[in-house]
């Protein structure tokens, strides 16, 4: 009997700690879902806008055939708790945000109505779905965090969107032109007096409209060295084409058409770097509406 009321004493010892353990798994599972600008510290970007770069082999077909993000990429600081920096390929600028749960609201947008984030800590990477409606009907774009040591959301981006494209070594296809390498951060070799590089993602620089892709070159230790180029990419991603720009209209701001080809070359394939499979963008499900539970 004595044992029996031992063995008792101790289950109810035990149960409470398993009921208050059960408890503290079910409040650790709701703040993994609960955004925070601690949990989201760091540089995000458009990881569907980059699935569709790298299927397309081109910035301005995947504007033409989907859609441009509100942002291409967005920069949390915890030191500044209440405010969200955003990129849009030209500019950055600061938007008040207010979290609830799992969304967060990014006030004031555009045209004074707000852009929504829904936050998803489940999954091995985390993401952010961002539902703009501030132009139509919704449109949806996944982010994720960016890797490796970035300064800004800015450059983050901009190496994915390099990597997703042009990066990797290309031999010569027609006669005078030379062996181009593309490094991811924006170098590029094998180019005349050209040691830099930096691909249109919206703007001024889209000189010919909506018709091709453009890049510029510079030397970066020469003032006022660009020189802007058209180029595109064939056959998965692997043939490139350089072109040289024309005004149809000298003196007048018109379209700039695809003059003269600087060159063609052909992606090297090595074992490092395989021949890219252009993948599609994974839309996200629909989420719940911003702001209900």
């Amino acid at each position: 009997m004595k044992n029996i009321l031992c063995i008792m004493a101790v289950l109810l010892l035990i149960a409470p700690a398993c009921k208050n353990n059960k408890s503290d798994n079910k409040t650790d599972a709701a703040a993994g879902q609960t955004a925070s600008p601690e949990q989201l510290t760091g540089h995000w970007i458009s990881r569907d806008f980059i699935a569709r770069v790298s299927q397309y082999g081109s910035v301005i077909q995947t504007i033409n055939n989907s859609h441009r993000p509100y942002a291409y990429g967005m920069t949390f600081n915890p030191s500044i708790p209440d405010s969200i920096m955003c990129f849009d390929g030209q500019k950055s600028w600061n938007l008040p945000v207010v979290y609830d749960h799992d969304t967060l609201e990014m006030k004031g947008a555009n045209k004074n109505k707000s852009v929504f984030l829904m936050f998803d800590g489940k999954q091995r990477e985390r993401l952010l779905t961002m539902i703009n409606s501030t132009n139509g009907p919704a449109e949806m774009d996944v982010f994720i965090k960016a890797k490796g040591d970035v300064q800004n959301a800015e450059q983050a981006f901009r190496v994915a969107v390099n990597h997703n494209s042009l990066s990797g070594r290309f031999t010569p296809l027609s006669k005078g032109a030379q062996a181009l390498t593309f490094i991811p951060e924006g170098k590029v070799s094998g180019l005349p007096g050209l040691d830099r590089y930096e691909i249109c993602l919206v703007g001024d620089c889209f000189v010919g409209g909506n018709n091709f892709d453009v890049v510029t070159f510079s030397n970066s230790r020469e003032e006022n060295s660009n020189k802007l180029m058209g180029f595109s990419l064939g056959n998965t991603n692997d043939t490139l084409t350089l072109y040289n720009l024309v005004n149809p209209k000298p003196g007048e701001k018109v379209a700039q058409t695809l003059g003269t080809v600087v060159g063609k070359y052909l992606r090297v394939k090595t074992p490092e770097q395989p021949a890219r499979q252009p993948q599609g963008a994974q839309q996200p499900q629909k989420p719940a509406q911003p702001g209900k539970k």
